[in-house]
């Protein structure tokens, strides 16, 4: 009974498997990259597909509901602690809330007031 292994073979479909990943992380960077600096966009409307707008700025007008924020807490950037808020915005055209990412923000930037509008 031979016990070795083909490793030519498995070699070849490693740097195979390797180079798929490697295309497919970069095709994912270069979608990000340019939808994510794309001019923004009208929000998707209930039966769009989602998929375009992946990545996508999108443009709206609204009140922040700051009364009904949502804070992820343990958070850092840079080293500095903080949180990150998401923020639910009303539309202007009575549609439903949606919610935003605000960011992250150290712990001073909790309060809204604190925080820039928009």
């Amino acid at each position: 009974m031979d016990n070795k292994l083909p490793i030519a073979g498995a070699k070849d479909e490693v740097a195979s498997a390797m180079l798929k990943i490697t295309h497919s992380k970069q095709d994912l960077i270069d979608k990000l990259n340019s939808r994510s600096t794309a001019t923004a966009v009208a929000p998707p409307v209930e039966g769009d597909s989602l998929e375009p707008f992946e990545f996508r700025r999108v443009a709206m007008r609204g009140v922040f509901q700051h009364d009904r924020e949502l804070f992820l807490i343990g958070r850092a950037l840079n080293g500095e602690p903080g949180i990150h808020i998401l923020t639910p915005l009303q539309p202007d055209d009575g549609s439903a809330a949606i919610l935003v990412d605000r960011g992250w923000v150290p712990f001073e930037g909790r309060a809204a007031a604190s925080r820039q509008t928009g």
